[in-house]
């Protein structure tokens, strides 16, 4: 750093150690008296590596069992005024670990057993931390600049009305969904996408996956970012749901480590950004909503994080009865508003009530589902008013469990939906939503999977009955001549694939009975849900063609092949489909099929 003008930086660390690594916080402080324009510094570690967020860093192996780690500010937070600091939070890991007993700051910055150097007129200044400043000066979180295109970066239009419709979708699936091609199909335009949730190394991740850590650069963390910007190139949106029923929120990955809400909120902050967000949910459920020190951790964080994104909109999403709120439920809601957070809505998950709150002689899901939100309004306009604010119908969404729920005497039928939205449209529900798009498809009667619904209705059912509610962005068509979800020519049924002309995608419709392979022609049947066909694969080439079960996602392990009259057959037990290929062995078509295996 430059120390000519009279400016010079103190460094402390706070942070929680474990066996292995660190979870921490930067505090930096301009001491001097003149402003800070960019910083940067060095220091001699036996760290291995170093992740920061808010920063760029380096580490350089020096090859004696040590590190050299360099820290630059970020385009965003180059400039500190005397007396001003900035909080960082990082994550770093060493062979050895950290079972240190003396200064976190000594331990990271010099390394345990090592001698702190002098610092030179142009190193940092790290003061003694177990010496406290008598007037510490705040964290702040510095909002990162505003851009527009691509995945990052505010979107350039709020594609958001008061009332929508926007469904969610699992991002944990592989393959990773096709968003603009699910949004063509089914019109949705508008999507939330769950669950971003804490990896084993504290950092926000798809399911809680370190592979799939934001900004990681494994292929399906990459294929994600790719839908998302592929999505909103063609006009749509999305919203992303922080938390869920499995796996671990943020906020309790770092209350548990000890660390702050100004470091939490940075986070939350680099999610808004790396994504481009407009709209965040924080679903909150499970083991999470019981957790009093997390939930308030939470809350004082977004808090902070509204103060420096003003514009984005923060959704709570609360498990709930047909008689309302569970006392937890309320007091998340009541923690917030104490907070000062404010609220866009509040989203109840109408599912899952369990037969003695809702016995299932007595009322449809649909009507649980009504009787649910009217029995929240009447809660949050009672505990609204207790701070002095208004909660208005354009606040509340529903989100029922299409189909089977996890309590299988729970059915959510198409009757229950096209209910729900008479009663959405009549009150003007700000939200009307599902779990999940990647369900909205027929499968095993009357069993519960992430991929189908339990029920027989045909594919994209309740996405079209809802299609239509409340404002939805115009999408642009898709490339002339293909089909937004096959990559198919309606024409002929075919398209070349990823660039080669040899090589063409067939999607077999769910009426479809027989079908024949062309000549010379390499091709990938891809078989959609159909429950109880019997479909003929003619003139099936096993060295050229192939057969693709991953659209099934695990499901497509259970499929088998077994010998018959003059050829083969695929049985798919899990929809009852049977697969006939005239003239191939079962050696040949099982070499022919492809499946996920995770």
């Amino acid at each position: 750093m430059d120390s000519t003008n009279n400016a010079a930086m103190a460094v402390t660390v706070d942070g929680t150690l474990w066996w292995g690594g660190m979870s921490g916080e930067l505090h930096l402080t301009n001491t001097g008296t003149s402003t800070l324009n960019g910083w940067s510094f060095s220091f001699t570690t036996s760290v291995r590596q170093f992740q920061g967020w808010s920063m760029d860093s380096s580490v350089v192996d020096n090859g004696d069992g040590t590190s050299t780690v360099t820290l630059r500010n970020a385009p965003w937070n180059a400039t500190l005024r005397p007396g001003e600091s900035l909080t960082l939070s990082f994550n770093a890991s060493s062979p050895e670990g950290f079972a240190v007993s003396g200064p976190l700051t000594e331990a990271l910055l010099f390394g345990e057993g090592s001698t702190p150097s002098q610092p030179s007129p142009s190193d940092p200044i790290v003061p003694d931390p177990r010496v406290p400043d008598p007037t510490p000066p705040e964290p702040i979180v510095q909002p990162p600049p505003a851009t527009s295109g691509g995945t990052g970066g505010p979107v350039g239009a709020d594609r958001w009305g008061d009332q929508v419709f926007a469904p969610y979708v699992d991002m944990g699936l592989y393959p990773v969904p096709d968003l603009d091609g699910l949004a063509r199909r089914y019109g949705v335009g508008l999507l939330n996408l769950g669950f971003l949730q804490a990896t084993p190394n504290g950092q926000l991740g798809w399911a809680g996956l370190d592979a799939l850590a934001l900004g990681s650069d494994h292929e399906q963390s990459s294929t994600i970012a790719a839908e998302i910007a592929a999505l909103r190139a063609a006009g749509g949106d999305v919203m992303v749901s922080l938390g869920g029923a499995a796996g671990q929120g943020l906020a309790q990955a770092y209350q548990q480590r000890g660390l702050g809400a100004d470091a939490l909120a940075a986070s939350y902050g680099e999610a808004v950004q790396h994504l481009g967000l407009r709209r965040i949910d924080f679903d909150i459920e499970g083991a999470a909503i019981a957790d009093r020190a997390s939930l308030e951790l939470r809350c004082q964080a977004i808090s902070l994080l509204q103060s420096h994104f003003p514009e984005l909109e923060v959704w709570f999403t609360l498990p709930v009865l047909p008689q309302g709120l569970t006392h937890e439920g309320l007091e998340v809601v009541n923690l917030a508003l104490e907070a000062g957070v404010r609220l866009a809505g509040v989203n109840v998950m109408a599912m899952d009530y369990g037969d003695s709150a809702a016995p299932p002689a007595l009322k449809s899901m649909g009507a649980y589902a009504i009787d649910a939100a009217e029995a929240t309004k009447g809660q949050l306009d009672a505990l609204f008013a207790a701070h002095g604010q208004s909660f208005g119908w354009d606040q509340l969404g529903v989100t029922p469990m299409i189909g089977v729920n996890d309590v299988t005497s729970e059915i959510f039928s198409l009757a229950d939906a096209a209910l729900l939205e008479t009663f959405a449209r009549d009150r003007g529900l700000g939200l009307l939503s599902m779990w999940s798009l990647g369900r909205d498809n027929p499968g095993v009667l009357g069993q519960v999977t992430a991929t189908h619904s339990g029920l027989a209705e045909a594919s994209g059912s309740f996405a079209s009955l809802w299609g239509d509610y409340g404002s939805d962005p115009v999408l642009q068509a898709a490339a002339s001549g293909t089909d937004p979800i096959t990559g198919t020519d309606p024409s002929n049924g075919q398209v070349p694939i990823n660039g080669n002309p040899s090589t063409v995608d067939r999607l077999v419709g769910g009426s479809t009975t027989q079908i024949s392979a062309v000549d010379g022609v390499a091709e990938r049947f891809s078989l959609s849900y159909s429950w109880g066909r019997n479909l003929v694969l003619q003139q099936f080439d096993p060295l050229n063609d192939r057969i693709d079960l991953r659209g099934f996602w695990q499901e497509g392990q259970q499929a088998s092949v077994v010998a018959i009259a003059g050829g083969s057959q695929l049985q798919l037990p899990f929809n009852q489909q049977v697969v006939v290929v005239p003239g191939v062995t079962p050696e040949q078509l099982g070499g022919a099929l492809e499946i996920w295996r995770g």
